[in-house]
């Protein structure tokens, strides 16, 4: 399409952004470094969601940059089979504990876990609300170390060891389908903001264990960690549906 219109038999060339205004292109081209999140929105909840994504890329809405790990990947909280997009934030949160109190800390499991009543109290609230609006609200399984299963409805989530690594190597069950971005080691790293590689939590609850909880290694393998350990990191995910 040639960028210019004819106005009194003279040719006027006009800008992109120009463009955009008067309606000849769209909002959004394929693929954009950002876009606003109620254009992400809609073109998922419409499905043409994939006419201009697909699992790997990354995208940046209201300031944060996030890589689509899942479409169509999760069990909504309000029971509706809807389209959805899974997100995960690349900015790895400071080290944080999964409980401050490690005693117990693997049979007690996500659910009662410090990091997700942080997640999804404070840290949610402090997200920016063009965010919030279209977050939605998601099942997760988790098992703890006595392998006992519980169904929790998260806007936010850390994900599980299943769901990167495809089986339940060092947790106490299977706690959801594997991600299918999540084919090598490298596929799972996750660096700071100096680009090091850094390890990060999982919401699986060691197997047999009373206080520890699985991680993904610096390298993309999986491990544990006592519950208490603080200088591990947080690498979230969210649902927009």
């Amino acid at each position: 399409m040639n960028n210019y219109i004819c106005i009194e038999g003279k040719k006027i060339e006009l800008t992109e952004e120009q463009l955009r205004t008067l309606g000849i292109i769209g909002d959004s081209p394929d693929k954009p470094e950002e876009v606003s999140v109620e254009w992400f929105a809609q073109a998922v909840r419409n499905g043409e969601i994939r006419n201009h994504y697909t699992v790997g890329d990354t995208v940046i809405l209201s300031g944060y940059e996030c890589k689509i790990i899942g479409i169509d990947h999760e069990t909504l909280s309000s029971g509706e089979q809807r389209p959805n997009v899974t997100l995960m934030n690349m900015s790895l949160l400071p080290g944080m504990a999964m409980f401050e109190d490690d005693s117990g800390a693997a049979y007690k499991g996500w659910v009662d876990s410090d990091i997700r009543e942080y997640l999804n109290g404070d840290y949610y609230d402090e997200l920016a609300e063009e965010l919030t609006s279209y977050i939605e609200t998601v099942e997760k399984v988790a098992h703890n170390s006595k392998g006992e299963k519980v169904t929790t409805s998260d806007d936010l989530f850390v994900l599980s060891e299943s769901e990167l690594f495809g089986s339940a190597i060092y947790g106490g069950g299977y706690d959801g389908d594997k991600y299918e971005i999540f084919k090598t080691s490298d596929d799972r790293i996750m660096t700071d903001g100096t680009g090091s590689n850094r390890y990060y939590w999982t919401r699986s609850a060691s197997r047999g264990n009373s206080t520890g909880f699985v991680i993904v290694h610096s390298g993309g393998l999986v491990h544990d960690a006592t519950a208490s350990n603080t200088t591990v990191r947080v690498a979230f995910g969210f649902t927009i549906a």
